[in-house]
């Protein structure tokens, strides 16, 4: 675990990560106020993050939009917008490190069978979860994959086990075992998710 001073441990950072996939709306808007008003309050930093890493849908139109849009409710961020899509070597780079250590794994499956797996078990009225097919393979398959070039995704390794957590509302919550299964942190194209590129950027 990392140390850190008492005084920067007194220190305010918030932020507000629009996607850039449409105008903004009154939730964004609101959002962005709170975190602002808090941060000149505690005398903290207020930064922008452009959550960009969505190629199809993301848009720089819409970027300048929110960004005309934050300065007419005269809200000031620190620096530079920080996008997330200037920043894929980083995501990369932090997935194959958690492969390298076991954390994480390449899988080969292709997305037309695993698309059809999961509609042929909704239509049964089931829940899908990725079976964990890749999630044990060899090294020497890994290296065979590899050669023959096959396109890969990284899912994260989920621990096998159940886990509590304190709700503020719900009280203790228990998540079964298979509640969370081996979710992608890294498309095949080597883009993020979402969820892997905001939980390293928070950090």
């Amino acid at each position: 675990m990392r140390s850190c001073s008492s005084e920067r441990r007194k220190m305010v950072r918030v932020r507000f990560a629009p996607s850039p996939t449409g105008e903004l709306h009154i939730g964004n808007a609101w959002t962005a106020l709170i975190n602002f008003v808090f941060s000149v309050k505690k005398k903290g930093t207020f930064l922008l993050r452009i959550e960009d890493t969505d190629r199809e849908r993301s848009s720089r139109r819409y970027e300048f939009s929110i960004l005309e849009d934050l300065e007419w409710l005269g809200i000031s961020f620190y620096g530079r917008p920080v996008r997330q899509s200037e920043r894929l070597p980083i995501y990369r780079e932090l997935a194959l490190n958690l492969v390298r250590k076991g954390m994480a794994y390449k899988c080969f499956c292709a997305k037309e069978m695993l698309e059809r797996e999961r509609v042929d078990l909704l239509e049964k009225g089931g829940v899908y979860r990725y079976t964990g097919r890749c999630r044990n393979l060899s090294s020497a398959t890994v290296r065979m994959m590899e050669r023959q070039r096959r396109p890969y995704a990284v899912r994260f390794r989920a621990p096998k086990m159940s886990f509590r957590v304190e709700d503020l509302i719900k009280g203790p919550v228990v998540f079964p075992e298979d509640h969370v299964d081996d979710f992608v942190i890294l498309r095949e194209d080597l883009t993020p998710t979402f969820n892997f590129a905001c939980a390293v950027d928070d950090m």
